[in-house]
């Protein structure tokens, strides 16, 4: 047996025994933090860390409706100033779903515009057919 291979065991055994350890320690641990949190101090540590799931699960959520929808109101223009690569997220898009509406079961009719132009097409699950094409309708003016 060499030198090298002893420290190899060696160090091999005590990652083994910290394993070990930290498995032991682990319930125990548990255990006391749960107990730790008595009284008024562990119900504010509870709904504060609920209120901060809460709030980020909200502003995840308006972060993927601002990019889905192709704009950069509010949050996301603020990103994209602070993360100029970033700003690629809000672009405009050239293609969007204006409408879907399900027909039956294997039926689909999906209302796309692109570059100013309507499609309407009827998809199944083995295809997609072209029905119509029509210059998008111009918003009403403000009068």
């Amino acid at each position: 047996m060499t030198a090298a291979s002893a420290r190899r065991g060696l160090r091999g055994a005590a990652v083994g025994m910290a394993t070990i350890g930290l498995a032991a320690a682990g319930p125990a641990a548990a255990q006391a933090l749960a107990r730790a949190g008595e009284g008024d101090l562990f119900w504010w540590r509870w709904l504060g860390a609920l209120g901060l799931c809460l709030a980020l699960g909200v502003a995840g959520a308006f972060l993927l409706r601002a990019r889905m929808q192709g704009g950069a109101p509010g949050l996301t223009r603020g990103l994209a100033q602070l993360f100029p690569a970033s700003a690629a997220l809000g672009a405009a898009r050239r293609l969007r779903v204006v409408e879907t509406v399900r027909a039956s079961p294997q039926l689909l009719f999906c209302l796309v515009r692109l570059d100013g132009r309507d499609y309407l097409v009827a998809a199944t699950p083995s295809s997609a057919v072209l029905l119509t094409a029509a210059d998008a309708p111009r918003p009403a003016e403000a009068g």
